[in-house]
């Protein structure tokens, strides 16, 4: 494991152009596929900007959350745990620029140390980067209404999650805007992940109304308190975000 404070902030400034040229020009050497990852198509619709209607959205009964860190919030930690990714990626997601702009914008809405975990499978060219949130991790509030959950409430991490993959996208590999980008939660026996959806890649303000639970999609519908569930999937849920 990798911790954020291992590194100097000017850390991503070396050979960046280097080491964009060798990952473009021998796309075997790095073991990122050239793939193009949808968007899942789970029932979850897009925002399609400012005007959207709230039907349409994950915020839906709820307030639209604020997404940038406060100018004067320290940087939390974040610790990184790789699965199946190169050496050299490995250096573009250690980036201390990008890092401590992720620990600005996840300060005050998780607790210190962030953990964040970044898989490569190289069979389906399919990458993702996992905020992982242990119990009582979880700072920002979750608003829950009957069988209905502000799903909203959670896309400031998301947020602050595709902000650190476009910073490494474009400082290094393009590829890596390919990588979903999700919130992983695990209380005992039980699971939940929610991941971003959206236009490509997703900016991370609406999460896919089609969590992960136990390790099988359940989707919600929309309401005007936010979505619904059934009893047993909000229960879970509940279970997952310490309600």
């Amino acid at each position: 494991m990798i911790s954020s404070r291992n590194f100097s902030r000017c850390h991503g400034c070396f050979s960046r152009i280097f080491l964009l040229a060798v990952s473009l020009y021998c796309p075997g050497f790095v073991g990122l596929g050239c793939q193009r990852q949808e968007a899942p198509q789970d029932g979850a619709v897009q925002n399609t900007g400012p005007d959207s209607s709230p039907a349409n959205t994950t915020n839906t009964g709820s307030s639209v959350p604020e997404f940038a860190a406060r100018a004067d919030s320290e940087p939390i930690d974040v610790e990184l745990a790789f699965f199946r990714v190169r050496k050299l990626h490995q250096t573009f997601f250690s980036d201390g620029d990008a890092l401590h702009e992720l620990g600005r914008n996840l300060a005050g809405r998780v607790r210190d140390p962030a953990q964040l975990r970044i898989a490569y499978e190289s069979e389906t060219s399919h990458g993702r980067i996992v905020l992982v949130i242990p119990p009582g991790n979880l700072l920002i509030p979750v608003g829950i209404h009957g069988s209905a959950l502000e799903m909203q409430s959670l896309t400031p991490l998301t947020w602050a999650l595709a902000r650190y993959r476009d910073a490494i996208s474009a400082s290094y590999d393009v590829r890596i805007s390919n990588f979903d980008i999700a919130l992983y939660f695990l209380r005992g026996a039980t699971s939940c992940t929610f991941q971003a959806t959206g236009g490509h890649p997703p900016d991370g303000k609406v999460i896919s109304t089609c969590p992960e639970i136990d390790g099988e999609l359940r989707c919600g519908e929309h309401s005007q308190s936010g979505v619904v569930f059934s009893a047993e999937d909000m229960a879970t849920i509940k279970t997952c975000l310490d309600l």
